[in-house]
């Protein structure tokens, strides 16, 4: 990433069967196909471009040049991650269908804004929440086969200015569609909503759309008569939309001129029934919703405060009355408040109701108990109890590493945290005396689960408490209440005197120099000591013969018959000439003796 490369070799990235980790993103490519063929003007992505990378589990395309994606291109059974962000793509149809998605990625969807069709469904996710799809050229969207969805909420599409046709079919564990789903979906035509698991209809989704496929629903006859005589025409499939009677009798949507009129209970809606489960620190909705629109809901907590409904979505500018959140809920706390994703004073508790749920930004473990939702129909009321479960997550904190004057921790996971500005995460440090001597402030966007606690001391004991802890009130600085933490205890490593600090493998090492030093004194020594024997030996040979000859010299002038051999005989030719020369020369001497008396 972040290079120039524009048209990649295609001996490169050929025959990498292994390959499980590919970024190409900031390249200024302009070419990416099979045999890498120069394409100055846009880069198409061909069907068979990563077929040699079978084993792909990421792909990071982003901010190239992009423009064209040919089908079946990503034919890469093991990529779990493609990001093609930033690219010149005028992508308009995307089918995700049939995966193991849990989670709607609207953030990652945004960034498609030409996108007119997406199909999603068959996956797993189990809600759409409000403003979760953002995108301000759809106008189609196929959520069919979805089998463990089962709450649209409110203003659930009502980002979606132009969207047209809806598809819900078959959803068949969709038990609850809020009247503010398609509040603001002006442009709606045609919704289906088959073969699902409805009760009622609401009114103004009626109303709004010229075809409505509603067939093979559980419907109450009571609670949609008064829909079905004023919208029936916006029906298809009549003749298989039926509805249950107060008696359990199964009519037809055709003949509902003639059904007596029936009165629609009071019974609340529980799409996800009277159980359910949340984790320490994650978002959760208890949902509970009445059958018709001018019904009343109220909510019990449980510490029996009752907790006043409030929509904060209907009009973020409104101004709360100090009085409908201050309640004496002693699980509450308040933070600023985004809507639409723009600035507002409204400040949200953290535990907060609607009409259709109770909403906790921050699951605690004394949130979990009985919560009670009360329909309210003029004078009747019927209550119903949903039980909260609180399970604590499974995070080991543990040591890796112990020094004299530091520990090095990890730990395997951590908290679901979805409303990050109201939790802090750090690592608390106690002394044996159970003094707080340190808090180091952890990020909750940090992947890495380790740090090092630096500038302890020697030979000591220590716990360390990894933290969540509640932000107070509207100002993240103050701590309020720590919601989970795991400590363990760990004494430091002693200061080590030098012998003890050697290990095996240093007292090798040290043994081995040593030797070799000491191998090289010897041999130098050892050098030394035969160098000066030879010198010694060649001045004696050197004397030997030096003495030799003033021997022989010696002897050659005592003893006049010359003994001649062959060692000597250079030598007695010298001294015989030297003698001779001498004798001729006699006479000239005593000349020179004469003349210089």
């Amino acid at each position: 990433m972040y290079s120039q490369l524009q048209k990649p070799n295609e001996h490169v990235l050929r025959f990498m069967p292994s390959l499980h980790y590919l970024d190409l993103s900031y390249s200024n490519l302009q070419v990416m196909c099979l045999y890498l063929t120069l394409s100055l003007l846009y880069i198409v992505l061909e069907r068979d471009a990563f077929i040699m990378f079978p084993a792909m589990e990421l792909l990071d395309l982003s901010y190239n040049f992009i423009s064209k994606v040919d089908w079946e291109a990503f034919r890469l059974y093991r990529l779990k991650q493609l990001i093609i962000a930033n690219n010149n793509l005028t992508l308009e149809v995307l089918d995700l269908s049939y995966n193991d998605i849990k989670i709607i990625p609207s953030a990652d969807l945004r960034q498609l804004v030409g996108l007119r069709v997406l199909r999603i469904g068959a996956n797993h996710f189990k809600r759409i929440a409000n403003s979760e799809l953002k995108h301000p050229m759809l106008h189609e969207i196929d959520l069919s086969y979805s089998s463990k969805l089962r709450v649209l909420e409110q203003f659930a599409f009502s980002q979606i200015p132009n969207l047209h046709t809806v598809n819900l079919s078959y959803s068949k564990s969709l038990t609850y569609l809020s009247p503010r789903a398609f509040i603001k979906n002006t442009m709606l035509y045609s919704v289906d909503f088959s073969h699902c698991a409805l009760e009622v209809l609401p009114d103004e989704l009626l109303s709004t759309v010229s075809q409505g496929f509603f067939d093979h629903n559980p419907l109450r006859c009571g609670c949609i008569i008064k829909s079905i005589t004023k919208d029936i025409s916006h029906l298809r499939n009549l003749k298989q939309t039926t509805c249950l009677s107060a008696r359990g009798i199964l009519r037809s949507i055709t003949a509902h001129a003639t059904w007596t009129l029936e009165e629609c209970r009071p019974e609340p809606i529980l799409p996800f029934g009277e159980l359910m489960e949340a984790t320490i620190g994650e978002q959760c909705s208890i949902y509970c919703a009445s059958r018709q629109p001018s019904d009343s809901l109220l909510w019990r907590l449980p510490n029996r405060t009752d907790i006043p409904t409030r929509n904060y979505f209907t009009n973020p500018t409104e101004e709360i009355n100090s009085n409908d959140i201050m309640y004496s809920h002693h699980l509450s706390t308040y933070r600023q408040f985004n809507f639409n994703q723009k600035a507002t004073n409204v400040v949200q508790p953290r535990v907060w109701a609607t009409n259709e749920q109770i909403w906790l930004d921050v699951v605690l473990a004394e949130d979990e108990g009985e919560y009670r939702c009360t329909v309210k129909r003029e004078q009747h009321f019927v209550h119903q109890t949903i039980h909260l479960k609180v399970k604590e997550p499974a995070i080991a904190f543990y040591v890796i590493e112990v020094g004299s004057h530091y520990v090095t921790l990890a730990w395997n996971a951590s908290l679901p945290v979805h409303a990050k500005d109201r939790v802090h995460f750090f690592i608390a440090v106690r002394d044996e005396y159970g003094m707080n001597s340190r808090t180091v402030q952890l990020s909750l966007y940090n992947p890495w689960h380790n740090y090092k606690i630096m500038r302890l001391k020697a030979a000591e004991n220590y716990t360390f408490c990894l933290c969540y802890a509640l932000v107070s009130g509207m100002q993240e600085s103050i701590v309020d209440k720590v919601i989970y933490e795991t400590c363990l205890q760990q004494r430091t490593a002693s200061n080590l005197s030098f012998i003890e600090s050697i290990n095996l493998s240093t007292l090798l090492i040290t043994i081995v120099i040593m030797l070799l030093f000491l191998s090289l004194v010897f041999f130098r020594v050892l050098h030394t000591r035969f160098h000066v024997w030879q010198l010694q030996r060649h001045k004696s040979r050197i004397n030997q013969s030096i003495s030799g000859r003033i021997f022989m010299l010696s002897t050659s002038n005592s003893i006049d018959p010359i003994v001649t051999t062959y060692e000597n005989q250079l030598e007695v030719n010298n001294k015989q000439e030297l003698s001779l020369f001498t004798y001729c020369n006699t006479p000239f001497r005593d000349c020179i003796a004469r003349c210089a008396k």
